[in-house]
């Protein structure tokens, strides 16, 4: 489940110019998460979001961030 204030934060990092690819190297679980759905759900209403996506290899670095956190905690469930 996402959280409620996921796209209220998110939109943080939008309006600052931030690029998600980027923001996704340091994020916990639930911005990845966020992120994701982003992307996965913007593609129905702005034809072209998954593209730039994969071009920006966000799914690539999202997995290899959890794969990471993983590493660090043990497991990927958060407590």
């Amino acid at each position: 489940m996402i959280d409620k204030k996921c796209f209220a934060n998110l939109n943080e990092y939008l309006y600052n110019g931030t690029e998600l690819h980027l923001v996704l190297e340091t994020a916990d679980i639930s911005l990845i998460k966020c992120i994701m759905t982003y992307y996965i759900i913007g593609d129905n209403l702005c034809i072209g979001m998954l593209s730039k996506a994969l071009d920006y290899k966000i799914f690539y670095i999202a997995l290899n961030r959890l794969l990471e956190i993983k590493m660090e905690k043990g497991s990927l469930i958060e407590n």
